[in-house]
């Protein structure tokens, strides 16, 4: 585990993330910085907690929605079938073509 320096709200925190993910954490901290400071420049929110649990409930919001998109993606894929592009197409035929000819050499050989 490695302890990396932060500053949220111009207070330092000094957080644990796994090893070879320091920079994804300082993504996340930037992220929630960045919706957190308007929160905590309106009148309404006084304090960084609420500040803190408006954030979270937003990015559980949008995480919840993410979700079910990703949910209807499978349902998505099987109404579609996936037609490769021509080109592909041609050379799909191609490959298929030269591992019939490999595969039935074997036998032309053995019945020779």
């Amino acid at each position: 585990m490695s302890q990396v320096s932060v500053k949220i709200l111009q207070q330092d925190y000094v957080l644990s993330c796994p090893d070879g993910q320091e920079e994804a954490l300082r993504e996340a901290v930037a992220k929630a910085n960045l919706a957190m400071l308007p929160l905590c420049e309106s009148a309404k929110v006084r304090t960084r907690e609420q500040a803190a649990v408006l954030a979270a409930v937003n990015f559980a919001f949008q995480n919840q929605a993410l979700q079910k998109h990703i949910q209807q993606l499978p349902l998505q894929a099987q109404a579609m079938p996936f037609v490769p592009p021509a080109a592909d197409n041609a050379r799909l035929r191609a490959l298929i073509e030269r591992l019939d000819q490999a595969l039935a050499a074997p036998a032309a050989q053995t019945n020779a």
